[in-house]
């Protein structure tokens, strides 16, 4: 069973993806309004001095990325 996560991450979102033995993270692409698997941001969600991540809801994540993709016309 699969367990996910949402976050944002300053303005990117992020998606977190939970099985039983290891974590998968996809970064919102900006030019293509898809998601890439990206480990970078698995220590950017466990250790963020700067405050910089925010934990949502799987609805405001959704939220959230429609109004980037219509933002950036995708």
């Amino acid at each position: 069973m699969i367990n996910k996560k949402f976050y944002i991450s300053g303005l990117r979102p992020i998606i977190r993806e939970i099985y039983k033995d290891y974590e998968i993270y996809y970064s919102f692409q900006w030019g293509t309004g898809l998601f890439k698997q990206d480990m970078t941001y698995m220590e950017k969600i466990y250790y963020d001095p700067d405050g910089d991540v925010e934990e949502i809801s799987e609805s405001e994540f959704s939220t959230y990325v429609e109004k980037l993709k219509k933002e950036k016309g995708l």
